[in-house]
């Protein structure tokens, strides 16, 4: 069975942007949702920066500061709430929405295509598309994209934060940069393709135990339950298979980043320690802190790759549905009662191209 697909040369970055661009209408939340995460993103390094004035007041025994930063930290605090709620509320009503009109989309195209496209279809992947490409579409619009911005944003923050104090320590982390981005590259290829294998052979799970549950009673008048539980076993097996395979390279993924972001973080703490004499306490521990919690948004961006490529694979299979084109009503004459009688001139009908069923029918009832 030829499964829907789009184009077969496009790319992962052009049916992401293809699925990206049905939140153009809800652009509004998009605003408030990126606000709030610029908002939840710059807290990051305000708590940073507020161990430098931390310290500092251990050792000047300041009293305003004895004042100045507990109150700074509540109120860093209130805004980081609210940054967050603002962003992840609003960046998920955005992608739920996003889905609905998907999903409502797809059933009604589904509905209008030929006969042709059924007859090569089996409706088990079908109705997959419908429940389980869909779901893979709502992790990568919402929890793949609300990550992305918060955990981004805040890289960039605490990346600036750090080139503002110390730009050539800084520059540690821009070395790894390449070594990153190339593991990143070489997975999301690995995690496509074991993404559209996840699918079809779900697919084959819903297609056979749809048509078994349907035809329960003739499965056991012709004593088929073998037959039909050795299928179901079968395609069940494989689809498990194929998400073990996934689970295993993407669990492999985030503690090979963490490690090398370590050995970065590494390196820059025996570079401060050097230095500590030509720099006060607070700015050090400031410095050592924003890179600290540089670990945390790299390792959750590192994972959201493999739900980003795995809602491309279903994307790819759901907009391969909706370019399919609709079946043409070529009908000439609208009957508003019938008068009794059937005629049927010259009917042809295939199911495949080139494979004739009915040819050059003539029929009166």
């Amino acid at each position: 069975m030829a499964k829907p697909s789009s184009t077969q040369t496009a790319d992962g970055w052009s049916i992401y942007r293809r699925l990206l661009g049905y939140s153009a209408r809800y652009w509004p939340y998009f605003v408030i949702s990126l606000l709030g995460f610029a908002a939840y993103a710059s807290t990051q390094s305000a708590l940073a920066h507020m161990m430098k004035y931390f310290v500092d007041g251990l050792e000047s025994k300041d009293a305003d500061l004895v004042t100045f930063i507990p109150l700074a930290v509540v109120a860093i605090s209130i805004v980081r709430g609210i940054g967050f709620f603002c962003g992840n509320y609003f960046m998920s009503k955005i992608s739920l929405s996003v889905v609905n009109d998907l999903r409502k989309q797809m059933f009604d195209h589904m509905l209008v295509l030929p006969s042709a496209f059924h007859d090569q279809c089996n409706s088990g992947e079908l109705v997959s598309m419908i429940t389980y490409n869909v779901n893979q579409v709502t992790n990568a619009a919402t929890n793949a994209i609300k990550v992305l911005f918060r955990e981004g944003l805040t890289v960039i923050a605490l990346l600036g934060y750090l080139l503002y104090q110390n730009w050539e320590l800084t520059l540690i982390f821009i070395l790894v940069t390449p070594v990153l981005a190339g593991l990143i590259v070489y997975t999301s290829k690995l995690f496509r393709r074991m993404s559209e294998k996840m699918q079809s052979s779900m697919g084959r799970v819903t297609h056979i135990s749809n048509e078994a549950i349907q035809g329960y009673r003739l499965v056991r008048s012709y004593g088929g339950e073998g037959y039909e539980k050795q299928r179901f076993h079968t395609a069940s097996n494989s689809n498990t298979l194929q998400g073990i395979k996934f689970s295993r390279i993407a669990s492999v993924q985030t503690p090979v980043f963490t490690f090398l972001l370590s050995l970065a973080i590494a390196a820059l703490m025996y570079i401060v320690l050097l230095m500590a004499a030509d720099t006060s306490a607070g700015e050090l521990v400031a410095y050592v802190v924003a890179a600290g919690l540089l670990a945390k948004p790299v390792r959750q961006l590192s994972e959201i790759n493999s739900t980003i490529q795995r809602g491309i694979a279903a994307a790819d299979s759901i907009f391969g549905l909706l370019d399919e084109q609709q079946e043409h009503n070529s009908g000439s004459q609208v009957v508003e009662r019938v008068s009794g009688r059937i005629e049927l001139r010259n009917i042809n009908f295939e199911y495949e191209a080139g494979k004739p069923v009915l040819d050059n029918i003539n029929l009166t009832i």
